[in-house]
């Protein structure tokens, strides 16, 4: 298999082992969501918020390191500097991630009291364990990417999520609440770290040294893996910060909509980066015309994709909450967070830097991190749907950032595709909106709803030439057979 090849397929593995995670955690918010009830699913909320954000800061970049040195190791045959690097990196996960859980139970009478429920002080202590577990989790997860056995990440993502699935459907059943959900959670993690870890150390082994070798080791990976985790750490704490700040604020219901509307957020964002993993490469082998064109033919494509979020998010966000409860009515917060997405045509310019190593990226995290708490604590008092405002806010930062360390000019040419995108998901998002709001059925609204709104967003963006012959060919090569030839058949009509 020639080096592309393998990257190529590398890249597909990786991706489908996040998009089943993302699918998989969709499923667990649908049983939440479901047995829970809009009310106490925001208690819920109020409860793993601070944890969530406490696992999303410790991500120190050891994983993209070891993605990058670990194939040199092998190629080299220094398998035991491949021992030393993994053993060091998951010494020193647990180290930190065992500081942090240390503290945050500590703090979990001070996080109960600044949300104003001292009752929850317990399930805020229980959510503790999952700073100590998941952080090492995430680290495992990631070893057979850089140990180029990416499949293993699809089955990782299956038996850990899968395992949360059950477990929550059974304890939430029996009528464990909140405290049944903590627990499937932390019970799936614990299973993931024991079966997967003691299976790569007796795949790899594990090398014994005194803890300050291990620090120091771990040290050089996070110089040069944290640039490319500043873009998670970036987009982490934009979804986690809003709802941190809200939880002192809103009622149990708000806490929920802002929660639910925060998880199809993640997924469809998700759903975007992971093609972008895919997709570029396709790009890359279709455009010979230069790096500065392909730069712009990329910013074309990302904007066909993550304005086609926004459309989705228009033109269903009424019906894809009520999927999740009914009591979920508030459409217009899931909406609010929709127009983040016009923003992130730019995701491959952040991938790029971030691959190249660009240390510059690693300011952007904290910045956004205090432009999302402050546009959050500045709108909480308004309600639910101003916090939401705090999500588009806080992706302009990023969008401003990422724009003045690359010091790329956008062409005008760019600029035009992502203006024709955004209005053609309008118009299609408005035409979805206007079933989606309708008295039909939920289970005919939805596919109604997203029949119009595909259609209607593909013709547009294909008659205002945003979808050329390229982007087209590949949208095609995505589909099944009959649907590949169905869009082949309809492009070449609009197309004439």
């Amino acid at each position: 298999m020639s080096k592309t090849a393998e990257v190529g397929r590398g890249g597909l593995l990786l991706s489908v082992g996040n998009l089943t995670g993302a699918f998989l955690g969709f499923l667990n918010t649908l049983l939440l969501t479901r047995l829970l009830g809009g009310d106490l699913y925001g208690v819920y909320s109020r409860v793993i918020t601070f944890s969530f954000l406490a696992m999303s800061l410790l991500n120190l970049g050891e994983a993209w390191a070891l993605f990058r040195f670990i194939p040199d190791t092998e190629s080299k045959n220094r398998l035991d500097e491949r021992k030393i690097l993994i053993s060091s990196a998951l010494f020193s996960r647990m180290f930190y991630s065992g500081i942090a859980g240390f503290t945050f139970i500590l703090l979990s009478g001070r996080i109960a009291a600044y949300i104003g429920r001292e009752d929850l002080t317990s399930l805020i202590l229980l959510s503790g364990l999952l700073v100590f577990i998941s952080p090492v989790a995430g680290l495992i997860y990631s070893l057979p990417i850089a140990l180029r056995m990416e499949g293993f990440t699809v089955v990782f993502k299956v038996v850990m999520n899968g395992l949360i699935c059950l477990l929550t459907g059974i304890l939430l059943k029996a009528g464990q609440g909140v405290r049944g959900a903590l627990i499937s959670q932390i019970i799936g993690n614990v299973a993931a770290v024991i079966v997967f870890g003691m299976y790569f150390v007796r795949l790899i082994g594990f090398k014994l040294l005194k803890p300050h070798e291990y620090l120091k080791n771990d040290v050089g990976l996070i110089v040069h893996g944290l640039p490319m985790a500043m873009l998670q750490v970036s987009m982490a704490s934009t979804l986690e910060v809003p709802l941190t700040v809200f939880s002192s604020a809103g009622s149990d219901i708000d806490n929920a909509i802002l929660r639910a509307s925060n998880r199809y957020f993640f997924a469809f964002y998700i759903i975007l980066s992971s093609f972008g993993t895919v997709l570029i490469p396709h790009l890359t082998s279709k455009i010979k015309n230069g790096e500065a064109y392909a730069f712009n033919r990329y910013i074309g494509f990302f904007s066909f994709l993550s304005c086609g979020v926004l459309s989705i998010l228009i033109g269903l966000s009424g019906s894809l909450l009520q999927l999740l409860s009914p009591t979920f009515t508030d459409r217009w917060v899931l909406s609010i967070m929709g127009l983040s997405f016009p923003l992130m045509f730019i995701l491959p310019l952040n991938m790029h830097l971030a691959y190249r190593g660009e240390k510059k990226l690693i300011g952007v995290a904290p910045v956004m991190l205090g432009a999302s708490f402050v546009a959050s604590y500045l709108m909480k008092g308004y309600g639910v749907r101003y916090v939401a405002m705090s999500y588009p806010l806080s992706l302009i930062v990023w969008f401003s950032l990422i724009l003045l360390i690359s010091g790329e000019s956008l062409s005008v040419n760019s600029i035009m595709r992502v203006v024709l995108a955004l209005c053609s998901a309008a118009i299609s998002g408005m035409l979805g909106y206007v079933i989606d709001s309708s008295n039909i059925n939920l289970y005919v609204r939805v596919p109604s709803s997203a029949l119009i709104v595909g259609l209607s967003y593909y013709t547009l963006t294909i008659l205002l030439g945003i979808v050329g012959r390229i982007e087209a060919e590949i949208i095609e090569e995505m589909m099944p057979d009959p649907l590949s030839r169905f869009l082949r058949f309809y492009y070449d009509l609009l197309a004439r």
